[in-house]
Protein backbone atom coordinates (compact mmCIF):
# COMPACT_ATOMS: atom_id res chain seq x y z
CA UNK A 1 0.00 0.00 0.00
CA UNK A 2 1.61 3.21 -1.04
CA UNK A 3 1.53 6.55 0.82
CA UNK A 4 -1.76 8.24 -0.84
CA UNK A 5 -3.49 5.34 -0.10
CA UNK A 6 -2.95 4.95 3.46
CA UNK A 7 -3.89 8.88 3.54
CA UNK A 8 -6.54 8.40 1.85
CA UNK A 9 -8.33 5.99 4.73
CA UNK A 10 -7.25 8.41 7.72
CA UNK A 11 -8.78 11.59 6.25
CA UNK A 12 -11.62 12.88 3.84
CA UNK A 13 -9.96 16.27 3.64
CA UNK A 14 -7.84 17.23 0.20
CA UNK A 15 -4.40 18.04 1.22
CA UNK A 16 -0.81 18.70 -0.27
CA UNK A 17 2.17 16.68 -0.34
CA UNK A 18 5.14 18.15 -1.57
CA UNK A 19 5.38 18.93 -5.13
CA UNK A 20 2.49 16.10 -6.55
CA UNK A 21 -0.86 16.98 -5.35
CA UNK A 22 -2.73 15.27 -7.73
CA UNK A 23 -2.49 11.57 -6.15
CA UNK A 24 -4.08 12.97 -2.91
CA UNK A 25 -6.95 15.14 -4.38
CA UNK A 26 -10.61 13.87 -4.79
CA UNK A 27 -11.25 11.50 -7.89
CA UNK A 28 -13.27 15.03 -9.89
CA UNK A 29 -10.83 17.04 -8.72
CA UNK A 30 -8.01 14.99 -10.37
CA UNK A 31 -10.81 15.60 -13.59
CA UNK A 32 -10.92 18.98 -13.70
CA UNK A 33 -13.59 19.85 -10.77
CA UNK A 34 -17.39 19.26 -10.62
CA UNK A 35 -18.53 18.92 -13.88
CA UNK A 36 -22.21 19.48 -13.40
CA UNK A 37 -21.27 22.86 -11.39
CA UNK A 38 -21.50 23.60 -7.57
CA UNK A 39 -23.97 24.83 -6.07
CA UNK A 40 -22.19 28.59 -6.21
CA UNK A 41 -21.93 28.47 -10.19
CA UNK A 42 -25.24 29.92 -11.19
CA UNK A 43 -24.95 32.63 -8.66
CA UNK A 44 -21.07 33.64 -10.68
CA UNK A 45 -21.96 33.14 -13.97
CA UNK A 46 -25.32 35.36 -13.20
CA UNK A 47 -22.82 37.70 -11.98
CA UNK A 48 -20.25 37.78 -14.41
CA UNK A 49 -22.90 37.62 -17.44
CA UNK A 50 -24.13 40.89 -15.77
CA UNK A 51 -20.72 42.86 -15.52
CA UNK A 52 -20.01 41.61 -19.32
CA UNK A 53 -23.41 43.53 -20.04
CA UNK A 54 -22.73 46.32 -18.13
CA UNK A 55 -19.15 46.49 -19.66
CA UNK A 56 -19.78 46.31 -23.17
CA UNK A 57 -19.77 49.34 -25.57
CA UNK A 58 -22.88 49.91 -27.56
CA UNK A 59 -21.86 52.91 -29.56
CA UNK A 60 -18.59 55.44 -29.70
CA UNK A 61 -18.14 58.65 -31.82
CA UNK A 62 -15.41 58.26 -34.62
CA UNK A 63 -13.09 60.81 -35.67
CA UNK A 64 -14.98 62.39 -37.95
CA UNK A 65 -17.42 62.46 -35.34
CA UNK A 66 -20.01 60.09 -36.57
CA UNK A 67 -21.68 57.86 -33.91
CA UNK A 68 -20.84 53.66 -34.46
CA UNK A 69 -23.28 51.13 -33.33
CA UNK A 70 -22.34 48.07 -35.02
CA UNK A 71 -19.90 45.90 -33.92
CA UNK A 72 -17.53 46.16 -36.70
CA UNK A 73 -17.90 49.83 -36.97
CA UNK A 74 -17.11 50.17 -32.74
CA UNK A 75 -14.19 47.90 -33.82
CA UNK A 76 -12.59 50.47 -36.22
CA UNK A 77 -12.80 53.16 -34.18
CA UNK A 78 -10.95 51.44 -30.77
CA UNK A 79 -7.97 49.73 -33.43
CA UNK A 80 -7.89 53.58 -34.80
CA UNK A 81 -7.70 54.61 -31.33
CA UNK A 82 -4.97 52.74 -30.18
CA UNK A 83 -3.21 53.00 -33.21
CA UNK A 84 -3.00 56.83 -33.51
CA UNK A 85 -2.07 56.88 -29.73
CA UNK A 86 0.69 53.93 -29.86
CA UNK A 87 2.30 55.55 -33.11
CA UNK A 88 4.45 57.84 -33.39
CA UNK A 89 5.84 59.69 -36.55
CA UNK A 90 9.34 60.12 -37.87
CA UNK A 91 10.55 63.28 -35.29
CA UNK A 92 13.60 65.34 -35.51
CA UNK A 93 16.36 63.35 -35.03
CA UNK A 94 18.13 66.12 -33.47
CA UNK A 95 15.54 66.54 -30.97
CA UNK A 96 15.89 63.07 -30.46
CA UNK A 97 19.87 63.10 -29.76
CA UNK A 98 19.02 65.68 -26.74
CA UNK A 99 17.24 63.50 -25.13
CA UNK A 100 18.79 60.41 -25.18
CA UNK A 101 21.18 62.30 -23.94
CA UNK A 102 19.64 62.75 -20.55
CA UNK A 103 19.81 59.34 -19.94
CA UNK A 104 22.38 57.46 -18.35
CA UNK A 105 22.86 54.06 -20.07
CA UNK A 106 22.48 50.97 -17.07
CA UNK A 107 23.98 48.48 -19.70
CA UNK A 108 27.87 49.22 -20.34
CA UNK A 109 29.71 47.24 -23.08
CA UNK A 110 30.76 44.85 -21.26
CA UNK A 111 27.54 43.68 -19.44
CA UNK A 112 25.99 43.72 -23.27
CA UNK A 113 28.55 41.24 -23.93
CA UNK A 114 28.67 38.83 -21.73
CA UNK A 115 24.18 39.28 -21.92
CA UNK A 116 24.77 38.24 -25.61
CA UNK A 117 27.43 35.26 -25.34
CA UNK A 118 26.76 31.57 -25.82
CA UNK A 119 25.94 29.70 -22.07
CA UNK A 120 27.86 27.64 -21.39
CA UNK A 121 26.46 23.57 -19.42
CA UNK A 122 28.64 25.03 -16.73
CA UNK A 123 26.00 28.05 -17.00
CA UNK A 124 22.80 25.77 -16.76
CA UNK A 125 24.16 23.71 -14.21
CA UNK A 126 24.84 26.70 -11.68
CA UNK A 127 21.50 27.86 -12.56
CA UNK A 128 19.70 24.34 -11.73
CA UNK A 129 22.16 24.56 -8.46
CA UNK A 130 20.13 27.73 -7.41
CA UNK A 131 16.71 26.27 -7.57
CA UNK A 132 15.25 24.36 -4.98
CA UNK A 133 14.67 20.93 -5.62
CA UNK A 134 11.59 20.36 -4.18
CA UNK A 135 9.23 23.28 -5.56
CA UNK A 136 6.70 22.99 -8.29
CA UNK A 137 7.05 21.17 -11.07
CA UNK A 138 8.52 23.26 -14.73
CA UNK A 139 6.79 23.43 -17.33
CA UNK A 140 7.80 19.97 -18.74
CA UNK A 141 6.41 18.04 -15.46
CA UNK A 142 9.50 17.51 -13.43
CA UNK A 143 10.60 19.52 -10.70
CA UNK A 144 14.47 20.93 -10.31
CA UNK A 145 15.15 17.34 -8.07
CA UNK A 146 14.80 15.29 -11.36
CA UNK A 147 18.16 17.35 -13.10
Amino acid sequence: MDTSQETREWTTEPWLCVGDFNEILFDHEKLGGHQEGDRNAHFFHSKASSCKQRNKIHRLIDNEGRWCDEDHEIEGVVVDYFQSIFTSEKGNEEELDTVMETFRPCVTLEINEDLLRDFTEEDILEALKQMHPTKSPRPDGMSTFFY
